[in-house]
């Protein structure tokens, strides 16, 4: 991307829209100029966890209309190197719920870019809402 400086690659399923995700992506535009970010197609997440609850359309519009991001674009899997050879950033990012060895990060090295890991927010998650929610739906014996 020329002219944009150092561009920045983060990816992520941005299901049930959080301030972990918005954390996420403040953390990852910190380190360079330009963000770009992947968002994971249905097909792509459900191929490694439980089907997203919103749809990619408007999950890739949140994004999309996140402050911090310059770029949001359609991941169709979970593994970033279409992307990265598309985009070609400096930088790729993930949470460090993930190791240093996730998926995309050795193709990210063998062209010379960085891997970084930024701190995972752990006071709220997909899972942890989802979980809240089903709790509270058994206290109020409310039928899922």
């Amino acid at each position: 991307m020329a002219n944009k400086g150092i561009v920045v690659y983060a990816f992520m399923s941005a299901d049930l829209w959080h301030f972990g995700h918005q954390e996420a992506l403040r953390q990852a535009k910190e380190l360079g100029d330009y963000l770009i970010v992947g968002v994971i197609t249905n097909k792509g997440i459900k191929a490694y966890k439980r089907e997203p609850v919103i749809p990619f359309k408007e999950r890739l519009a949140l994004v999309r209309h996140c402050d911090y991001v310059d770029l949001a674009v359609r991941q169709e899997t979970v593994d970033p190197t279409d992307n990265i050879k598309k985009y070609k950033p400096s930088i790729l990012v993930h949470g460090d719920d993930w190791n240093a060895g996730f998926v995309g990060a050795d193709y990210m090295r063998s062209i010379g870019g960085k891997v970084i890991l930024t701190q995972y927010y752990l006071h709220q998650s997909t899972t942890a809402i989802i979980g809240k929610i089903i709790r509270m739906a058994k206290i109020c014996e409310i039928t899922l």
